[in-house]
């Protein structure tokens, strides 16, 4: 394979990424005295200082005991955002179980999962998984009597010990599963504190699910590091954004374009923004925003510059469930439309074909637990590189952007390479064009389905398209398109939980209105 390297870039001389995090977390959450976790609970915010979490941690485990589940055991999870969801993960930490959380929006057959992840016991504040006998409600472990245990050792891991699983998506009926090794976990934590350096005067609001990983990063970080962790559900969000007043959030892209079209729609003008539409934006964000994070799918470069021309940074990244943190954009480290500079303990090569292949120093794992036949060696490569399926270049300064997906990459029957993303992203800049999906593999041109909120006439999306065209590339163009009457949603099946767009269900459902295109 032809490749080309990425040349290693230069950091703040404060990374030590060989520290010790995961092992001193407990210790630290102890004595923690400026920590704290704000949480929602019956509707109402409440705040308790993480050192005030370990006799719960401690009663948790006594729970273990009782049902006789074993250090070096998994534990499933599967429950919305909670302060109990919070004391199970760490009691977990402590005691040396192995997490396996469950997304808790999905329906999960108990009896297939127990089997497929060797659960030995599961904990929800589900009721619909109340009854089985291999799993307790969260409240259980609060009803077992003011005991605690006293957990004179806490568990020490070794470096390549499995501190919990995650999930990405496959094509056979359960995902596909990774066990994430304490190495990456401890190199993160220290890089991202190192790029942001977050203290006891930030506030981190989360609301996407704790069962993602990425989310509890920041738990470990709030203890380590001694700032707040604001802990929302997704129904109080923007009640918890400008009203408990955050310095950081953690968001999707389809989060932060929500909250832009909000602020426009009340604007009197959203080309001439005044002094007086500022301070409704500080309002709505709460006006003590040092820095927004995203990433998980692309983001327009419009909604990216919005957000830097209210003085309030929002900082695209880039990583995946096999490489973690690959990526990022931070103060004075930006570049619009990219997803930041490697992180120092980061290894990139570029194939032959465009495809980024990563090399983690302290890699997340080299293998699948639960894959189908073929993905561990399609994905985890020679030399420890991972193969991420993304296709993507490094400028003359070092930032990566991200173009598309190889296995969606289109190509015209002239051999021409068009990256879908790309297009559909300059599309839906229209106010005019709501979703975009092109297809024309194998085809002479480009066409499209295109969505419209209101019903537009046939006519004007044309000479938008013509508009649009303009400033593509000529095999880039849209030269003829279908309008459909059904948004892409996760309620359809055409949305990934990233809001990415569903390509085969997609072609699959409109085949024949596709067929007329070509």
């Amino acid at each position: 394979m032809n490749t080309s390297e990425i040349t290693q870039q230069s950091y703040p001389s404060n990374f030590n990424l060989t520290e010790d995090k995961m092992n001193n977390l407990i210790t630290i959450l102890k004595t923690s005295s400026k920590g704290r976790l704000e949480y929602f609970k019956d509707g109402k915010t409440h705040t308790k200082a993480f050192s005030d979490l370990y006799e719960d941690i401690k009663k948790t485990v006594l729970f273990f005991h009782q049902k006789d589940i074993q250090p070096g055991d998994r534990l499933g999870i599967i429950g919305e955002n909670s302060l109990e969801w919070v004391i199970i993960d760490l009691a977990c930490i402590a005691y040396g179980l192995i997490t396996v959380p469950l997304d808790p929006v999905a329906e999960h057959n108990l009896d297939e999962a127990i089997t497929a992840y060797q659960l030995k016991h599961t904990l929800t504040d589900d009721s619909k998984y109340i009854n089985h006998p291999s799993v307790s409600a969260f409240s259980e472990i609060y009803s077992i009597s003011n005991k605690t245990h006293n957990l004179k050792s806490l568990k020490q891991y070794d470096i390549n010990d499995i501190l919990t699983y995650k999930f990405t998506s496959g094509s056979t009926q359960l995902p596909k599963m990774i066990g994430v090794q304490r190495k990456s976990v401890d190199a993160v934590l220290k890089a991202i504190q190192s790029l942001f350096n977050h203290n006891e005067q930030d506030k981190i609001l989360v609301f996407l699910p704790l069962h993602a990983y990425q989310m509890r990063y920041w738990l470990y970080s709030a203890i380590l590091y001694d700032f707040t962790l604001l802990l929302a559900p997704k129904r109080h969000i923007f009640y918890a954004l400008s009203e408990l007043k955050p310095t950081v959030v953690m968001g999707v892209p389809h989060f932060y374009e929500t909250l832009m079209k909000m602020f426009l729609e009340e604007v009197d003008n959203p080309k001439n923004i005044t002094t007086q539409d500022e301070q409704l934006f500080q309002d709505l964000t709460g006006g003590f925003i040092r820095y927004l994070w995203t990433g998980s799918a692309p983001i327009h470069p419009q909604t990216l510059q919005f957000y830097f021309d209210r003085k309030t940074p929002l900082f695209q990244g880039y990583g995946m469930n096999e490489t973690c943190i690959v990526s990022k954009n931070y103060a004075g480290f930006n570049k619009i439309g990219s997803v930041g500079k490697p992180l120092p303990h980061i290894h990139i090569k570029i194939s032959d074909v465009g495809e980024l292949l990563v090399k983690n120093k302290f890699e997340v794992n080299t293998t699948y637990e639960i894959c189908k036949p073929g993905d561990n060696e399609a994905t985890f490569i020679e030399n420890g590189y991972v193969a991420t399926g993304d296709l993507g270049h490094i400028d003359e300064d070092g930032y990566l952007y991200i173009t598309g997906r190889k296995k969606e990459l289109i190509v015209l029957s002239n051999s021409k390479k068009i990256h879908p993303n790309t297009v559909e992203k300059w599309m839906t800049t229209s106010p005019y064009i709501k979703q975009c999906m092109i297809i024309g593999d194998h085809q002479p041109y480009i066409a499209a389905l295109i969505y419209t909120e209101n019903s537009l006439d046939r006519q004007i999306i044309s000479e938008e398209i013509l508009r649009l065209n303009e400033t593509l590339k000529p095999e880039e163009r849209i030269i003829k398109f279908e309008l459909i009457d059904e948004i892409f949603s996760q309620e359809n099946g055409l949305l990934t939980s990233q809001k990415k767009l569903k390509r085969k269900a997609i072609s699959l459902q409109y085949q024949s209105l596709i067929e007329t295109l070509f």
